[in-house]
């Protein structure tokens, strides 16, 4: 059997090399310290992984209720004709659950269900005490079961060349008839003077 000695140096000594290795605790050469050598490798992998994960869920989760929020949609004038005394601007229109509201692509609205209507005007007038109603196609079909009082949905007074909001909540019963329908909404003051905005919907 062959034997393997330790090399001394001329002088009798173990070099330094070997020195320096001898000074080290067995520890450090020990499978378990390799093994939680490779364990904090893991660790942090897995830490990373999470991180990563956990951004991947939140970019979705925005986007989601991004999806969720309200949509802005197309809008125009009221006719003057049926709608008189128009002196506002109305700047943006946003529905919840549609988006579209031109006559080719309408807003579609489900029937027995609710929707909500936000939208953006800068009125010419005061009013200290608004109403607000949407029409179907004209000034005589208003959406019957509505409290007209707008003062809860908009800031009141509403005072002339301030651009503010109004918001509203509606229910949509099932018993009306599916189809498409322009609609007219309007907010008028005690003189009858009036931001008026068209939109096209389709109950489904």
């Amino acid at each position: 059997m062959m034997m393997f000695k330790t090399p001394l140096s001329p002088s009798g000594h173990l070099p330094s090399s070997f020195r320096v290795l001898s000074a080290l605790p067995l520890s450090l050469f020990s499978r378990r310290r390799v093994i939680h050598g490779f364990g904090r490798v893991d660790s942090f992998v897995n830490a990373m992984t999470r991180t990563r994960t956990m951004l991947i869920f939140s970019v979705l989760v925005m986007f989601v209720f991004q999806g969720c929020g309200s949509a802005k949609i197309n809008h125009g004038n009221c006719p003057s004709s049926r709608y008189p005394k128009q002196k506002c601007t109305v700047h943006e229109v946003s529905v919840d659950v549609c988006r579209g509201g031109t006559q080719a692509d309408p807003c579609k609205v489900r029937r027995g269900g609710k929707f909500t209507v936000n939208f953006s005007y800068t009125p010419g007038f005061r009013g200290d005490k608004m109403r607000s109603l949407p029409y179907w196609d004209g000034p005589g079909l208003s959406f019957p079961g509505l409290n007209p009082e707008a003062c809860s949905h908009t800031q009141c007074p509403v005072l002339p060349n301030i651009k503010q909001n109004f918001t509203q909540t509606l229910s949509l019963a099932s018993y009306f008839p599916p189809g498409r329908f322009p609609v007219a909404w309007r907010l008028w003051n005690e003189k009858n003077e009036q931001c008026c905005f068209f939109v096209h919907i389709k109950l489904i």
